[in-house]
């Protein structure tokens, strides 16, 4: 299968985002419910943090993606969210997704700094600050791995979904393939929020 790159724009980009979002009434209301932005609101703007948006939407990507069941201990065992970034804002937005629910599971979050620290995650998500290449490398070597990081050309180096800045606003791409490869199963709902990519 080839690889299948899907983009979503979302709000101007700023340190404290505005979030008026200039796409059709009817496409803000679907992201909006989808990605738990609805307080953001429609009809008026609201000011949200880069890193509280990025980590909304890792939260909400392991909602839209399935695991098989082998990769994770026992029926009630945590989503082990790794982090591998040394931005404290964005370390601290992520790590505050201890205990929030994920389909009939919870988060767990912990600190994976070298590709041996990431066994056992389901999410490891990489900081553009942080070599991606070495944990990417790991990555790929493991089954039912969600990547997900904001440096350019993370998706291309075989990560799975990328964030990234797109002039004043963000978006994010999703390696299809790579996905398969991990052996994961994206929702069909996020994909059809999706846009194709450049």
């Amino acid at each position: 299968t080839s690889d299948r790159h899907i983009a979503l724009r979302t709000p101007p980009m700023s340190d404290s985002w505005n979030v008026e979002w200039p796409i059709a009434r009817d496409a803000m209301k679907a992201i909006a419910l989808a990605f738990g932005l609805a307080a953001c609101g429609i009809a008026h703007a609201q000011a949200v943090s880069e890193t509280a948006v990025k980590a909304a939407f890792v939260y909400n990507f392991a909602k839209f993606v399935e695991w098989p069941e082998a990769s994770f201990s026992a029926p009630d065992a945590p989503l082990q969210l790794c982090i591998a970034t040394g931005t404290d804002k964005l370390r601290d937005a992520l790590s505050a997704l201890t205990g929030k629910p994920v389909q009939s599971r919870h988060i767990a979050v912990r600190t994976a700094v070298s590709p041996g620290d990431t066994q056992g995650c389901h999410v490891l998500f990489i900081g553009r600050d942080h070599d991606h290449g070495a944990l990417l490398e790991s990555a790929r070597s493991q089954s039912a791995l969600l990547t997900v990081g904001d440096a350019q050309g993370f998706t291309t180096s075989g990560g799975v979904i990328g964030l990234l800045p797109d002039r004043d606003r963000l978006r994010f791409e999703i390696n299809a393939a790579a996905a398969q490869r991990a052996g994961l199963r994206v929702s069909s709902q996020l994909m059809k929020l999706a846009s194709p990519g450049k």
